[in-house]
């Protein structure tokens, strides 16, 4: 490509003339002895033919800019031998491959009738080549093809100011659109051929140059002469900006527009010495250079043609470029490439080439994907080289794109499918540039993560790594662990070794190589950790599609659905197995899910993923639909009252249908909800949070059947908030409650709205300082109450109530100091029941021992009936029994004794090796006296039947 825009002083040639300005005398030319630009021997143009060193024959590099004798014809002593060119018959490809022909690439026929429009809009190309060449280019299956147009014009041909004529789009162009396509108007071989031309010793290379170059334009006359006239008024119109070189007006305009051929046709012609072809272009050929190119030329061999892609934005009205120069190269380079032929880059990369030098400095060879090293660091090298080239506007390299497909191959092996699909993408746009025929580029499926690479030399490398080994990177750690430890090791640090200048350079330098090794062994054990991860999932993949349990019938499988629900105890793990489990292995089993109401009866906000928790409230509905008219149980553990809300909005239809609730929220959230008819409710677990309101449990207003109620508030007197009392509902049917840190006065009033069906009771309340005492003169009489638990300040409701058939007392975690003598309590309440108490069974459990232990010896004077004593002593507290209470317990004759009618004993003292001596002999003394029962007439002393240390 040697057209290019020209500076004005150098006869650059505008839009409206095509004068020129006069040239200034070029520098001294070169010439290569080893045939090529950049031999380090060369010699001075000026250098006569007798006195060039012996060897093989240089290749000439013809002159440029104002050459003196340029264009002098018949040099005195010359001779020219008259060389004949073949016109090639159409399909004739069996003569001898030297051979020089002229042909006309595709076929044309003399009458142009016979071709179609496409044809002739296509045009052909007049060639001067080799019978090799030939046979490459016919040979090819299905040639030629029709030329692949843009659909609508996307260019247009005007003035470039400073550069004369320029190519500029007409609109919008994106990334890796085809911008136009032509077939070539000539092509020549691009050296001038030396055949024919003898001159003498004394005459210069310069001389011999010219005369050659004299000879070939004749011949190039012959050959343009027979093109189509409107072909040849195209050449012609072309730029020529050597004019005073030597160059003939056919040579000029081929060595200014010239593009390089297929890198697979050499030249050969007459034994010349083998070089490329250079094909000269209508449209192309006015693309002007830039360093930081817009667009990217292909040839398609189909076709006989070449195409321009975009290979990044172009917007309407601005021009588009291409490169005339290696891009990789510093700007001195480039600058010195550029000056045969006038140009003046004046580009960003060139403006600022200090910047982009060390920019571009920094542009790496390309590095096929190794799939035996650790994948991050290759992903980290190829994103910074796709950076590098995007802010130097280099996307026109064969490096972007291969950077491209590394990165692309790479996210595949590493699993990333949300990037695969992005670059797969991008790689389609970017790949089109790059061959007619689609077979150049990489194609990235996402859903198989299947990689297809062609060409760019590293499919075979990227297989090889795929069936390498793991253990190279092994291999390399224990090379490097094998030379750290003979240089250092314990046995020469104990002897006191110490290591020369020389040595500990040479430590350090392994010690920074075993810092690096261990990165990419951590990097590989996470690359490892991943890849187990996806085989498990695999694994489990493979062995559901296969289980014979997919083969059976849709009856058997919702049995085996409901069987695994049941089996699962959360409520939120029981959502998560029936909406997002069950329902999504395959169409038969959400259909045989959908049609089981029985896995859908258990509803949660909260449904636990494998990797987070989720609250909300998109299945809720569907789950009651699903559920037919079965009982729902309905779970919101979470302190979120708008989901709360939402939840209990979407199945106040369904309130019929709840038999279960646990419930967590504000009061003002409940008290928001208005009484519902609960006809089947059974069991009620509700977490009250402050402020407290007046009827937070309205809920529960048209439960007529629950029998199972827990209310707990959240304890917040640390903040300064304190629990003022609220009403709570009449529920005639309970038989179990719960209730936690209520106010005292809520609790009694509870208990009066279920005082003769209440069986279980169970409180736990916190002694506020802002608590009136209440007075102990009003009793309720708790008339089927048989088990009793207290917890903390609880026991104080002893005073408040009486239970004529209760059973068992449980007291546990009371501190005396905050909580109270629960003793005292206790003694209270027994004195009530007699003379018919009925409890039978105490546990007192992590209660710290009273300073007075007479209130705990009174107290089980009353409870003379007690059957069954269980005691866990509180850490760090004296033991509740003490040996003076264990002798009060033995049987002795004509004494009273201590629970007479006692008949199991379970007792848990701390620490637990640690028992004092005087209570280990009272003990085992009461336990000896009560092996056999005593009708003392007093009272009758039973056998102590069980015993637990």
């Amino acid at each position: 490509m040697k057209r290019a825009f020209l500076k004005k002083s150098k006869g650059a040639r505008t839009a409206s003339s095509g004068a020129t300005q006069p040239h200034k005398p070029s520098r001294a030319q070169k010439i290569d002895t080893g045939g090529g630009g950049n031999g380090s021997n060369r010699l001075d143009k000026n250098t006569k033919r007798k006195d060039m060193p012996k060897g093989p024959s240089p290749r000439v590099n013809s002159s440029y800019g104002v050459v003196t004798k340029a264009g002098a014809d018949d040099l005195d002593g010359s001779e020219i031998a008259q060389t004949d060119c073949m016109v090639a018959k159409p399909g004739e490809v069996d003569q001898r491959d030297e051979a020089t022909i002229h042909v006309t690439i595709p076929i044309m026929w003399n009458d142009l009738a016979l071709h179609s429009e496409e044809e002739r809009i296509d045009s052909w190309c007049e060639a001067i080549m080799d019978i090799a060449t030939k046979r490459h280019i016919f040979s090819k299956p299905g040639f030629p093809k029709p030329v692949s147009h843009p659909p609508h014009p996307l260019h247009c041909v005007a003035s470039a100011r400073d550069k004369g004529l320029g190519v500029f789009a007409t609109r919008d162009i994106k990334e890796g659109e085809l911008i136009l396509a032509e077939r070539a108007i000539l092509m020549v071989p691009a050296n001038v051929p030396s055949a024919g031309v003898y001159l003498p010793g004394h005459f210069t290379i310069e001389e011999l140059l010219q005369e050659r170059m004299n000879l070939w334009e004749k011949k190039l006359q012959s050959f343009v002469d027979r093109m189509l006239p409107e072909r040849r008024a195209t050449l012609m119109a072309l730029a020529n900006s050597n004019k005073h070189d030597g160059s003939g007006p056919i040579l000029g305009r081929i060595r200014t527009n010239g593009f390089g051929g297929n890198s697979q046709w050499t030249w050969r012609g007459d034994g010349e010495p083998s070089g490329r072809y250079t094909l000269v272009y209508d449209q192309i050929s006015r693309l002007n250079h830039s360093c930081r190119p817009n667009a990217a030329y292909t040839f398609y061999d189909a076709s006989f043609s070449m195409g321009v892609h975009a290979v990044r934005d172009i917007a309407a009205g601005e021009e588009i470029l291409i490169s005339y120069v290696l891009l990789c190269h510093p700007y001195e380079e480039r600058k010195a490439q550029l000056a045969p032929y006038g140009i003046d880059c004046k580009c960003d990369a060139c403006v600022g080439h200090i910047i982009s030098d060390a920019r571009r400095a920094r542009i790496l060879p390309y590095i096929s994907p190794d799939l035996a090293a650790p994948l991050a660091p290759q992903i980290g090298r190829y994103r910074s080289q796709i950076a590098i080239l995007e802010q130097e506007g280099l996307q026109a390299m064969d490096l972007y794109l291969s950077s491209h497909m590394g990165l692309t191959v790479l996210y595949a092996v590493f699993g990333d499918k949300s990037k695969v699909e992005e670059l797969g993408n991008r790689m389609e746009r970017l790949s089109k540039r790059t061959n007619q025929d689609g077979k150049s580029w990489i194609r990235v499926t996402s859903p198989g993560l299947e990689v297809f690479t062609v060409v760019l030399g590293c499919t075979s490398r990227i297989i090889a790594a795929h069936q390498a080994t793991r253990g190279q990177l092994d291999m390399q750690a224990e090379a490097i662990l094998e030379r750290a430890s003979s240089l250092a090791n314990l046995e020469l640090q104990r002897i006191g070794y110490v290591p020369s200048n020389e040595e500990v350079l040479e430590i350090k330098d392994i010690s920074h190589e075993l810092f690096s090794e261990s990165g990419q062994l951590l990097a590989e054990i996470r690359r490892l950790r991943q890849l187990r991860m996806r085989i498990s999932v695999q694994l489990d993949i493979n062995r559901s599609i296969a289980s014979p349990v997919r083969r059976l019938p849709l009856e058997v499988l919702s049995e085996i659905f409901c069987h695994l629900v049941n089996a699962v105890e959360s409520p939120s793990d029981k959502t998560f197995l029936a909406t997002h489990t069950l329902s999504h292995v395959c169409r038969a089993w959400r259909a045989a899910a959908r049609n089981t109401p029985r896995l859908w009866t258990s509803i949660s906000s909260l449904v636990r993923l494998p990797s987070s928790r989720i609250v909300h409230t998109g299945h809720v509905f569907d789950q009651a639909a699903l559920s037919g008219a079965l009982p729902l149980h309905i779970f919101h553990p979470l302190l979120n009252d708008n989901v709360l809300a939402r939840l209990l909005a979407l199945l106040q239809p369904y309130a019929a249908q709840w038999k279960s609730v646990s419930l967590r929220g504000s009061c003002a959230t409940f008290e928001s909800v208005p009484i519902l008819n609960l006809p089947a409710l059974d069991d009620a677990h509700i977490r009250l949070s402050g402020p407290s309101t007046l009827r937070p449990l309205n809920l529960l207003g048209g439960a007529s059947t629950l029998r199972r109620l827990t209310v707990r508030c959240i304890r917040r007197e640390a903040e300064g908030f304190i629990w003022a009392p609220f009403e709570f509902p009449r529920l005639s049917s309970l038989t179990s409650l719960t209730l936690t840190a209520l106010p005292t006065t809520t609790v009694l009033s509870a208990l009066q709205y279920c005082s003769d069906t209440l069986v279980f009771l169970h409180v736990e309340l916190y002694r506020l300082r802002s608590e009136q005492p209440l007075p102990t003169n009003q009793y309720t009489k708790m008339t089927s109450l048989l088990k009793i638990e207290l917890s903390d300040s609880g026991h104080e409701i002893l005073g408040y109530i009486r239970a004529p058939v209760l059973e068992e007392v449980i007291l546990q975690r009371i501190v005396v100091d905050e909580d109270g003598d629960p003793f005292v309590s206790l003694s209270a309440f027994a004195s009530r029941q007699l003379p018919n108490q009925s409890l039978q069974r105490l546990t007192l459990s992590l209660i710290e021992s009273p300073e007075d232990q007479e209130t705990f010896l009174y107290c089980l004077e009353r409870l003379d009936r007690l059957r069954e004593l269980r005691i866990v002593d509180a850490p760090g507290s004296p033991p509740l029994l003490t040996a003076e209470l264990f002798s009060r317990m033995n049987c002795i004759e004509d004494s009273q004794c201590l629970l007479p009618e006692l008949t199991k004993l379970s007792l848990r003292f701390y620490p637990r090796d640690e028992l004092p001596e005087e209570i280990r002999i009272a003990l085992y003394g009461m336990v000896a006296s009560r092996e056999e029962a005593y009708p003392f007439s007093l009272r009758k002393v039973h056998v102590l039947q069980y015993l637990e240390l």
